[in-house]
């Protein structure tokens, strides 16, 4: 039985190779899908865990339900600086896509791709994301910088100044300096710049914060500066380190479960042609046989 299996085998070389083959691609095809969502999870747990770091606590607006969020008024900042147990304090704003550089190719950066992002400077080392690494901060106005890899990736110089499409119209700025998002520039492909934040929130037409973010002095119960800004601010909503970091994760993982779900679809669509070309080979050699 051993001599006839192999006589075959040899007989129908290609056959046996092509379901070989099926076979192999579609359970390569089952776990690349796999393989990928796992390194994409990891890869932006870890930018999570960067994006919060240094950030014991924020205060933020809540949800109204409807869409509509109130920003949180830059007096509130000093109140926040005065509060027992309070390091520092700084105000976020960001602005998503509506804030485009043009190199000096007259290229605008793709939206085809990863974000592009805009995000209002903080001087704070220990409460920024971001650190610069050549130049200046943007101070002024007109100057905006950018992340190392993005600027050489699509061509944008230190001193030079560009047009850049904002919610005002065409503005011109100047890349004061480069900066790195945390130690290794961890941005996966998304072009990430600041602006002086007053500046940014001219652009944008709004007043006021996204949220504040705080460090708690080292000798300070957390628990209790988180009361005590609760009070400060009861219209607002505090969360700590761990609640920020768990829901920034939950936000990539939704992306990502929606590329994996289609990635595993389309191979499960190449696992079930593999299990049809086979099980219809073998019924017509069967077929044959008898």
């Amino acid at each position: 039985m051993l001599r006839l299996t192999v006589k075959n085998l040899v007989a129908n070389r290609v056959r046996f190779a092509m379901t070989t083959f099926a076979v192999v691609l579609a359970v390569a095809f089952v776990v690349s899908s796999f393989v990928l969502t796992d390194g994409l999870r990891s890869s932006f747990n870890d930018l999570s865990t960067e994006i919060v770091s240094g950030t014991d606590l924020e205060i933020r607006p809540i949800d109204d339900g409807f869409g509509t969020v109130e920003r949180i008024p830059e007096s509130l900042i000093g109140q926040i600086a005065t509060t027992d147990g309070v390091a520092s304090s700084a105000g976020l704003i960001e602005a998503d896509m509506t804030i485009r550089p043009i190199n000096a190719e007259g290229e605008k950066i793709s939206t085809d791709g990863p974000p592009q992002l805009t995000f209002g400077w903080i001087d704070d080392p220990g409460l920024s994301s971001f650190r610069l690494i050549d130049g200046d901060a943007p101070r002024a106005g007109n100057e905006f910088s950018m992340d190392f890899d993005a600027a050489a990736t699509h061509g944008f110089d230190v001193g030079a100044t560009y047009d850049v499409i904002t919610p005002r119209g065409v503005q011109q700025l100047t890349l004061s300096g480069l900066t790195s998002f945390g130690q290794d520039n961890a941005t996966l492909g998304a072009t990430l710049m600041q602006m002086n934040s007053a500046a940014l929130q001219d652009l944008l037409g709004v007043d006021g914060f996204d949220s504040i973010v705080i460090s708690v002095e080292e000798t300070a119960d957390a628990a209790r500066v988180m009361a005590s800004l609760a009070n400060l601010a009861p219209g607002y909503e505090v969360v700590d380190n761990a609640t920020i970091e768990r829901e920034t994760v939950a936000d990539f993982n939704q992306g990502i479960d929606i590329i994996g779900n289609a990635l595993l679809g389309f191979a499960g669509v190449s696992l079930f042609v593999s299990i049809f070309i086979i099980a219809n080979t073998f019924n017509i050699v069967l077929g044959q046989r008898t």
